[in-house]
């Protein structure tokens, strides 16, 4: 049962509720709270609230056939859900806790509770955070191979990560902060690794679905990649179908560039303005951009400080810190990017840019 107190008067609630007990749903996203006024419908309303008693009990006491204890549930599902940003650090780890207590009785039927708890903020929380959240994982993991797969896509979800208040990147890579919330995910994915060594397989999946799409930020897919790189690090078995994810993905932005645009774009002797970014006046006299030219010009950004990435990958792990070159690791990179180079590259028509 959850006890909370408000800041502000109760508020009545509506007269008809819309009632949401299908216990098919897969996300607690798309959940709708049952009998109660969602909190997030409430503008301004912040909450004071005890963290939920009798946890284990509950989830214990589940039964998928009983509407009241769907009610009851699927509620719950919502308020960690809508809550997770109002909790603080100490109420968090207290949730992480009850809910690792729990791991020997969350089974298939309490996906939706697992996939709740995997989903909340904490590669930016405190140490306590990020050790409880990720005991969590590994135990739940470790119990249950069928929670593996969303744990993983979480914790890779989280290497696009971009904080717009950030200011102190260098040349686009992470920030202090961010660079330390992708370490914590690090750290957790590598315990998951070794823990689950076939959740390998799984990880790749997930790398290709989470990874950013053409026309997100050049930040994103630069967060990305500087991540995958990292990945192999510590699990070095899948450089080469890390290196041909990457490759293949910068393969695609590469074709949406045109090749005179990528050319006006690789020079800058005598062209104007106007040249690099073609502009239309509309009946009303305003400037409008070609989108088109935007978008190409987005690209090639994109690639550019993507590429830059890449090669010092590349750069690094030939070299030792004195910059004596490491043959043997030069000539297995060497072979790997032949091979992509002849699968993901070579096949491409219209690609000027890789």
């Amino acid at each position: 049962m959850l006890i909370r107190s408000f800041q502000m008067s109760s508020f009545c609630h509506p007269k008809s509720a819309n009632y949401n007990l299908n216990n098919s749903i897969s996300s607690p996203s798309i959940l709708k709270k049952c009998g109660k006024q969602t909190l997030n419908n409430v503008p301004g309303r912040r909450v004071c609230f005890d963290l939920f008693n009798n946890l284990k009990l509950l989830l214990i006491n589940y039964d998928s056939n009983n509407k009241d204890d769907l009610i009851e549930y699927n509620n719950l599902i919502c308020d960690i859900r809508d809550l997770a940003t109002e909790i603080n650090d100490n109420e968090l780890i207290k949730l992480l806790k009850d809910a690792r207590n729990c791991v020997n009785i969350l089974n298939e039927n309490l996906t939706l509770f697992v996939k709740v708890i995997l989903i909340l903020k904490w590669m930016n929380r405190s140490d306590e955070v990020v050790k409880e959240y990720r005991l969590f994982l590994l135990n739940v993991c470790t119990a249950y191979s069928y929670h593996t797969q969303f744990a993983i896509e979480q914790l890779v979800a989280c290497f696009s990560h971009v904080d717009s208040a950030a200011c102190d990147r260098v040349n686009g890579m992470p920030s202090q902060e961010e660079e330390r919330g992708f370490l914590n995910v690090h750290v957790t994915l590598e315990a998951l690794l070794k823990a689950i060594p076939l959740a390998k397989d799984l990880l790749i999946s997930a790398l290709k679905k989470k990874f950013p799409y053409k026309t997100n930020s050049t930040y994103s897919h630069l967060h990305y990649i500087h991540n995958l790189l990292c990945i192999v690090e510590y699990e070095p078995s899948l450089r080469k179908n890390i290196l041909s994810l990457i490759i293949n993905k910068l393969v695609e932005i590469d074709v949406h560039i045109s090749k005179d645009e990528l050319d006006r774009l690789e020079s800058n002797i005598n062209i104007d303005v106007e040249d690099i970014f073609p502009m239309d006046v509309d009946d009303g006299a305003c400037i409008k951009v070609g989108p088109e030219k935007v978008e190409e010009e987005h690209f090639s950004d994109t690639l550019d400080i993507c590429l830059k990435r890449i090669f010092n990958y590349m750069k690094t792990i030939c070299h030792t810190p004195n910059g004596s070159l490491l043959w043997d690791t030069t000539k297995s990179l060497y072979h790997d990017l032949l091979s992509i180079f002849e699968n993901e590259i070579l096949p491409t028509y219209n690609s000027s840019h890789i």
